[in-house]
């Protein structure tokens, strides 16, 4: 998978396993046809911004429902995370932004809605060890 060099504001392949500066936020809720264009929008006024990625379905290439956006500074990432959270972006559809801590962070999706965040977090402190918290997006 691709990623999309954001920096210039032009959408450059780089090879997914490239290490570019700055921090990384998670970016949840999205629609099965969003693009790397529409977050770069959303958050480019921020700052600056070094990389937009999209994880995609392999068979369809559509949008799996979330994304990351890398941040040049941690101040800005800080202002992702507080300003869109629960941000609608499209009518009746929210964003979720979280910080990321990429080696330890795991995105679940389709779980019953009754299900809670201690719900979760019982389940897979069954599974894992060190299960810090669970946020819902």
């Amino acid at each position: 998978e691709a990623a999309s060099d954001c920096s210039s504001g032009k959408y450059q392949s780089t090879p997914a396993k490239a290490k570019l500066p700055g921090v990384e936020v998670f970016v949840g809720g999205l629609l099965r046809n969003s693009r790397e264009e529409t977050l770069y929008q959303i958050f480019s006024h921020l700052g600056s911004i070094t990389e937009v990625r999209i994880a995609k379905d392999k068979r369809r290439r559509r949008c799996r429902g979330y994304g990351y956006v890398r941040f040049l500074s941690s101040q800005v990432a800080n202002l992702a995370v507080d300003n869109f959270q629960k941000f609608e972006f499209k009518k009746g559809n929210f964003l979720g932004v979280l910080p990321c801590d990429e080696s330890r962070t795991l995105f679940i999706s389709g779980l019953e809605e009754e299900w809670g965040p201690e719900k979760v977090k019982e389940l897979f402190e069954g599974c894992f060890n060190g299960v810090k918290r669970v946020e819902p997006v």
